[in-house]
């Protein structure tokens, strides 16, 4: 499982101003805070990795930006740490939709990059929530043998191993399963 899930892009411009007012425009619409902005290169950040392991939206995940202007085009890399998840396709597309929005954007100032880009997010969510209810339930149903089992054998602990090993596994299984069939 990788620790970075990566994107770029590029796209030619005929006013590298615009270009960069623009980049402004749609990461500080995120929260990404500008940390360089120079003449030909603008660094973003946002999140964290604490941040990381406590939310369901994609695009708070600690991550950053390089963009660099140079020679009429304009050339974004992206990377998103996946430390404290297991990004799933959703999770995954959202960040390819975001990353083809910036583009469309940066062509095309006019277009509205906010709807697309809040349904994914949406979605993305939606499915979050959908592994965290199954994941409860398989949880649930794991934890209690393993308490009779703990109470059999005098180890009252074993009902919230059982439940965490339950709900993990499925839950890895279960984006395993998906990243397979995609």
């Amino acid at each position: 499982m990788a620790s970075y899930l990566r994107g770029s892009c590029k796209v030619k411009v005929g006013d590298s101003l615009l270009a960069k007012t623009l980049c402004h425009e749609y990461f500080g619409e995120y929260g990404f805070k500008v940390i360089k902005d120079s003449s030909d290169h603008l660094v973003y950040k946002r999140g964290s990795i604490l941040s990381n392991f406590f939310t369901f939206n994609p695009l708070r995940w600690k991550a950053q930006v390089n963009v660099v202007i140079t020679d009429n085009f304009l050339n974004c890399d992206f990377l998103i740490s996946t430390i404290g998840q297991v990004p799933t396709n959703s999770e995954e597309r959202a960040w390819e939709v975001f990353i083809d929005n910036f583009r469309r954007f940066i062509i095309d100032p006019g277009f509205d990059f906010r709807v697309e880009n809040q349904f994914q997010l949406r979605k993305a969510k939606k499915g979050n929530w959908t592994y965290l209810k199954d994941a409860l339930l398989v949880g649930v149903l794991a934890a209690i043998p393993m308490a009779i089992i703990g109470n059999l054998f005098g180890v009252e602990d074993l009902a919230p191993v059982g439940a965490a090993i339950g709900a993990g596994t499925y839950i890895m299984r279960r984006i395993h399963k998906e990243r397979i069939s995609k």
